[in-house]
C-alpha cells in the first residue's frame, strides 16, 4: 500500500527530529547547549521527538550557527539518493583496490545510467573515475592516457572553493591519479574544508583516508618526502582518535618508510617489524602481505 501524504510528512518530521538529536549528541551537547539563543530546551526536545517540524528557517539558522552543513545534516536522513551515492562510491573503491577489470566496467555502466535518470554529476564523475581505472588496467599502469579520462573531475575539483562529502570521496579515490602537485594542492583544500565546516565520524573518516593516501603518494617523489612525515603523523591521530588500530598502524608504517627514505636518523627496522606484525596478530592477513609488499617496494629488505 503507498503512503499517503500525511505518512510521508509525518515520517519526514521524524526523520529531521531524529538528525538534529544524532548531530547534538555527537558534539555531546546538552539540548540547552545546543539551542542556546536560538530557542528553549522545551521546544528543542519537541522537534527532536519528530512532534512538530522545526521550520526550515529556524533550521538552516541552527545548522549555520553551530557551524554544521546541511550535506552533513541531511546525510544522517534516509535519503535513497545519498545511500545510492554511498553505496556506489564503497563499490568503487573495492573494486579499484582489487584492480577488478569486470567490477569497473559494471560501476561504469551504472553510473551513467544514473546520471541520466538523475542528472547529478557526481555520478558522471564516477563513471569517469571507473574508466580511468579501466585503462590503468588495459594499458599496463599507463598513467598519462588514464589522467585523461578524469579531466573533467580534475577541472571540477581544482575550481571547487570547499568541498562537499562526496567530493571528498572522490578526491580520495583519484588522488594517484593526478600530478603530485595537484594532489598536494587539493588535500590541502580538502583538509581546510573539514576543519572549517565538518566535525562528523564519516567525513572525518574520509578525511584520514584523504591525508593517507597523500603520505604514500608522496613517497614516490624525493622533493615531496616531507609531506609524508607530516601527513602520516596526522593521519595517526586521527586514526587514534576515532580508534581506528588498522589507520593507525598503517600510518606508522607510512612515518617509518619516509623515516628510511629520507635518512633522518628516525628509521627504526625494529618498530616496523613490530607494526607489520600487528597484521597478523589481527588475522588480517590480507593487509599484511600488502603492506610487506608496499614496504619491500620502497628498498626495505624484510
Amino acid at each position: 500500500m503507498e503512503e499517503t501524504l500525511l505518512e510521508i510528512l509525518a515520517n519526514l518530521r521524524e526523520s529531521i527530529g531524529l538528525s538534529i538529536k544524532e548531530i547534538r549528541k555527537r558534539k555531546k551537547l546538552t539540548q540547552e547547549e545546543f539551542i542556546q539563543d536560538l530557542g528553549s530546551r522545551r521546544q528543542l526536545g519537541i522537534y527532536e521527538g519528530g512532534k512538530k517540524s522545526m521550520p526550515l528557517e529556524e533550521l538552516l539558522v541552527l545548522l549555520n550557527e553551530r557551524n554544521i552543513s546541511t550535506e552533513e545534516f541531511f546525510y544522517l536522513m534516509d535519503n535513497e539518493h545519498i545511500s545510492i551515492r554511498e553505496i556506489l562510491s564503497l563499490d568503487l573503491s573495492w573494486n579499484i583496490a582489487r584492480r577488478n577489470l569486470d567490477g569497473l566496467k559494471k560501476i561504469k555502466k551504472k553510473a551513467l545510467n544514473l546520471y541520466e535518470t538523475q542528472g547529478t554529476v557526481f555520478f558522471l564523475h564516477t563513471a569517469a573515475m571507473a574508466q580511468a581505472n579501466i585503462t590503468l588496467l588495459n594499458t599496463n599502469n599507463d598513467y598519462e592516457a588514464a589522467r585523461k579520462e578524469i579531466t573533467s573531475v580534475k577541472e571540477y575539483l581544482l575550481t571547487s572553493n570547499s568541498f562537499f562529502f562526496y567530493d571528498l570521496i572522490l578526491l580520495s579515490q583519484c588522488l594517484f591519479l593526478f600530478e603530485i602537485k595537484d594532489a598536494l594542492s587539493l588535500v590541502k583544500k580538502g583538509v581546510t574544508t573539514l576543519d572549517e565546516h565538518y566535525d562528523f565520524y564519516k567525513h572525518k573518516l574520509v578525511g584520514t583516508a584523504l591525508i593517507l593516501n597523500l603520505a604514500i603518494y608522496a613517497l614516490d617523489f624525493p622533493e615531496y618526502l616531507r609531506y609524508s612525515l607530516e601527513y602520516s603523523k596526522k593521519a595517526e591521530q586521527s586514526s587514534i582518535d576515532q580508534n581506528s588500530l588498522a589507520g593507525s598502524v598503517l600510518s606508522q608504517i607510512i612515518y617509518q618508510v619516509a623515516c628510511f627514505k629520507i635518512g633522518n636518523g628516525l628509521y627504526d627496522y625494529g618498530r616496523l617489524v613490530e607494526l607489520l606484525e600487528i597484521y597478523k596478530t589481527c588475522g588480517w592477513l590480507t593487509d599484511y602481505e600488502q603492506n610487506k609488499v608496499f614496504i619491500e617496494k620502497h628498498g626495505i629488505r624484510l
